[in-house]
């Protein structure tokens, strides 16, 4: 009970009503079903009775040919096989009795030899189950449904066995009758039109019907129906699927011959379960449609007096304290609520939302001094309450913002959210205040840095009931310490490359002259030796190792950009494509190098030879990436226009300018980088190979800051790794995205 005074009294009211409609209803209903019932059961015994009479009539028609055989078996004519006398003695019988289709006399083999219609001369029946089963028992045995071979007709026929002079089998005297004249005793009972009977035979197949349907003779009945027939005993009465679909009240009987292991044929007679019923089935609507104009107007009076003297005062002073619940500190009631108890609390609701008006207006003087947003979140009824300040720092239009707290997780960017949350859970739980910072999207795209303060309110139980606290955009300090720690990165960075380069350039400038000198006097002795000298062996040795030495030393002045540059206009597609087939023999079996070239690109100017370098050192470092293990090295060349957003964090030099550039991307699907080697990855003599000398990156570096461009690294472990070096473009005039 206490439950039901919790509802809305319009719906109160409402259950009044229907209460008080029920028991009239539930009258009805029981009379009505009664009535239905009553109807089904006559409809059970007509079918009953209607099965009982078609059996009555078969049984008399399986009688009357039983009865007709063993006559003529008696015929000594018959027994003489006299063709001439016998069959105008069939003829004559055929005559008189119509319901048989034939009168047919077959030795022992089937041939027929007597017959009471034309062309029956010589037609074998040795296939047919009736005679068979004639032959087999020597007893009067059934056929099955089949089409009568001169007539072409549904018949079902009977076999009376003969013999010769008692002994051995003789042959057999076959009755076929015609099935429609059991309609004589459905025409004769007064039931309704669609009442209807089926005859099936042994197979289930249909042999008859009482009235034609669209369904033809010799075709199964519905699986539903044959297991009634076949395991439902000699007879029964239930409600049968029929093979169109439709439900009726049917009841069937099995009809047997005395020595047959199985029924011969199986009746069914019935009527629509809807028919059947359908009368009183009107009555209880008709009944049910007289009670509604009572019941909907009793209905509509609860509503109205509901509406008129509750649901509306309520409403309103719903709507005012919903409207204070979200910020409108001028929502009243007035006159509206009326009179009597109503009225009286109206007026103290317009009272207190006053008084709270002024101390509100109080509290957002100090905030907005503060540019502080405020924030009320009522734990219980998980309804949260922001002020205008807090709506602009999200982003949120009043009238969008749906008073949830799941207004706040959403606003939460991904990678906050759950140190957000943390903190929050953190406070109700009394371990810590509510002081955390983090980021907001607003619907625009917008990212703020919040920085967030709040305290917990808490029951006589320490149980949380609200939360309450401040919130402050501090997206401009944010950025002002990222810019500051971006500049003091790249400042260490320049200094870093800077004093590197010179020293590399001091030392590589230094040890070439000397490698000059070995070189050349390396070569001068040797073109005084003679070849089978045992000293030229070591000497070619020392040239060699200065030559490689003297390409560490190219290498160097690479990093420091104070190698020899030719600057002149290069097509980077044309470099790629020679350099290729030159590095190609060398690559490992293991490693597939394809080109990914987009045409036409614009010119770069710079060192053809620096840049072969720059790619021999791409592609050498994604091979090594791939160790041992089969993979991909790709090279691809395109261009577009770079903003100096996407340039920022790039590698190589100051900050670049935005503009065209020609791209230069060698990707590896090697072993990839974590972020600490990618930190390290340009600094002169680190590698991670044992062999390695660390130099070829730095080369990269010095190559691409020799050229005015920059690099960019996307790599993880076990993902592989992509080298984007950007060249500027010759011409700096470009249209759409030349990025395949």
């Amino acid at each position: 009970m206490s439950r039901f005074t919790q509802l809305p009294i319009r719906i109160q009211l409402l259950a009044i009503a229907i209460l008080l409609t029920l028991p009239a209803l539930g009258i009805i209903l029981y009379s009505g079903l009664r009535a239905r019932h009553e109807s089904y059961r006559n409809a059970e015994i007509e079918t009953q009775k209607l099965a009982d009479n078609l059996a009555a009539r078969q049984e008399g028609l399986v009688t009357e040919a039983q009865l007709l055989g063993s006559l003529l078996a008696d015929l000594p004519e018959v027994n003489s096989r006299n063709k001439e006398k016998v069959e105008p003695l069939i003829v004559r019988i055929h005559k008189k009795n119509p319901q048989y289709t034939s009168i047919l006399i077959a030795d022992e083999t089937g041939r027929i030899w007597a017959s009471s219609i034309d062309g029956m001369d010589e037609v074998s029946i040795a296939d047919r189950r009736y005679f068979k089963s004639a032959r087999a028992t020597m007893r009067f045995s059934s056929g099955e449904y089949a089409l009568h071979r001169v007539l072409n007709s549904p018949t079902v026929s009977f076999a009376y066995p003969l013999t010769r002079n008692g002994n051995g089998f003789h042959g057999t005297v076959i009755l076929s009758y015609d099935l429609a004249i059991m309609r004589t005793v459905l025409q004769r009972s007064r039931l309704p039109k669609d009442t209807n009977y089926v005859l099936v035979d042994h197979r289930g197949l249909t042999l008859s019907r009482g009235i034609d349907t669209m369904q033809p003779l010799g075709t199964p009945v519905s699986p539903q129906a044959w297991k009634a027939l076949s395991q439902g005993g000699a007879r029964g009465t239930g409600v049968l699927l029929r093979s169109d679909g439709q439900l009726r009240i049917s009841s069937w009987r099995s009809l047997s011959l005395a020595g047959e292991p199985a029924p011969y044929l199986y009746l069914i007679a019935g009527m629509s379960l809807k028919a059947a019923v359908e009368n009183e089935n009107r009555k209880l609507v008709y009944s049910i449609a007289m009670l509604l104009p009572f019941a909907g107007c009793a209905f509509l009076l609860a509503v109205f007096v509901g509406k008129r003297s509750i649901a509306e005062p309520v409403a309103r002073l719903r709507g005012a304290t919903q409207q204070l619940a979200g910020g409108d500190l001028g929502a009243r009631v007035g006159p509206l609520a009326g009179g009597g108890e109503f009225g009286a609390l109206g007026r103290v609701f317009d009272e207190m939302a006053g008084r709270l008006q002024v101390t509100l207006q109080r509290l957002q003087l100090a905030t907005t001094s503060g540019h502080l947003g405020v924030w009320d979140w009522n734990i219980r009824d998980e309804t949260l309450v922001w002020d205008d300040r807090m709506l602009e720092l999200y982003g949120i239009p009043r009238e969008e913002f749906t008073g949830s707290v799941y207004t706040w997780l959403l606003e939460l960017h991904p990678d906050d959210k759950e140190r957000a949350m943390a903190a929050c859970a953190a406070a109700l739980e009394g371990e810590r205040d509510f002081d955390v910072e983090f980021r907001v999207v607003a619907p625009d795209g917008t990212v703020r840095h919040i920085k967030a303060d709040g305290i917990v309110i808490r029951d006589g139980d320490g149980s949380p009931v609200r939360m309450i606290g401040l919130n402050r955009d501090v997206t401009g300090q944010k950025r002002a310490v990222e810019e500051r720690l971006e500049l003091e990165r790249r400042l260490m960075h320049a200094q870093k490359m800077e004093s590197l380069g010179v020293l590399a350039g001091g030392i590589a400038h230094d040890f070439n002259n000397i490698l000059t000198s070995i070189v050349g006097n390396t070569e001068l002795v040797l073109m005084r030796l003679k070849p089978d000298s045992p000293l030229r062996e070591y000497l070619e040795r020392v040239s060699q190792s200065a030559l490689k030495a003297a390409g560490l030393a190219r290498q160097m002045l690479a990093y420091s950009g104070k190698g020899m540059f030719v600057v002149e206009p290069i097509d980077l597609n044309s470099v790629v494509e020679e350099q290729s087939r030159t590095t190609l023999s060398a690559l490992p079996a293991t490693v597939d190098l394809r080109l990914e070239l987009t045409r036409p690109l614009p010119e770069v100017k710079g060192d053809v030879t620096q840049i072969r370098q720059l790619i021999v050192n791409l592609v050498v470092n994604g091979c090594e990436a791939l160790g041992d293990t089969a993979g991909t090295v790709a090279i691809r060349t395109w261009s577009r226009r770079w903003e100096r957003e996407e340039l920022k964090g790039a590698w190589v030099g100051d900050e670049p300018a935005a503009g065209c550039y020609v791209v230069l991307e060698v990707a590896d699907t090697g072993c990839g980088m974590d972020e600490e080697t990618q930190a390290r990855i340009f600094d002169p003599f680190f590698t991670t190979k044992f062999t390695g000398r660390g130099l070829g990156m730095s080369a990269v570096q010095g190559i691409v800051r020799g050229h005015g461009g920059v690099v960019q690294i996307e790599s993880e472990p076990g993902k592989g790794s992509v080298f984007r070096v950007l060249l500027p473009a010759a011409a700096q005039i470009m249209t759409g995205d030349g990025r395949p």
